[in-house]
């Protein structure tokens, strides 16, 4: 198996999204009540080729917004950056919760990656 490795001169840019996801659902004997989230990156290299990553962690999302690396362009459509300042994971979920997802991201256009109720991600083995 090979390793995937980009080097940022090569990324033209980078758009950062947060997932909705049902935490019981997604790990295996998660003893967390209610959503988590998921920071979705979408890489784009300069010849048009895009990667994309997942990782379980709004803090994550936040700080690539807040912070992003010198010489990239992060694209935060969500405006994850009106977020206040956070010292962990549970601070930002805890917030995102309070401000109830849906509202979070209403009229972006991503409305899609809120997690309903029904709806369940399924590992496969």
């Amino acid at each position: 198996m090979s390793k995937l490795s980009i080097d940022i001169a090569d990324v033209s840019q980078a758009t950062v999204l947060i997932k909705k996801v049902n935490y019981q659902n997604f790990m295996a004997g998660g003893a967390n009540e209610g959503p988590m989230y998921l920071t979705l990156l979408i890489i784009e290299d300069k010849s048009g080729h895009n990667y994309y990553f997942n990782f379980m962690s709004a803090l994550g999302a936040w700080q690539l917004v807040t912070n992003p690396p010198k010489n990239l362009k992060v694209l935060d459509p969500l405006n994850i950056k009106r977020l206040p300042s956070f010292k962990n994971e549970h601070e930002i979920v805890a917030a995102i919760n309070d401000l109830e997802f849906a509202k979070f991201i209403v009229g972006t256009g991503y409305e899609f990656l809120d997690l309903k109720p029904s709806e369940t991600i399924r590992q496969m083995y």
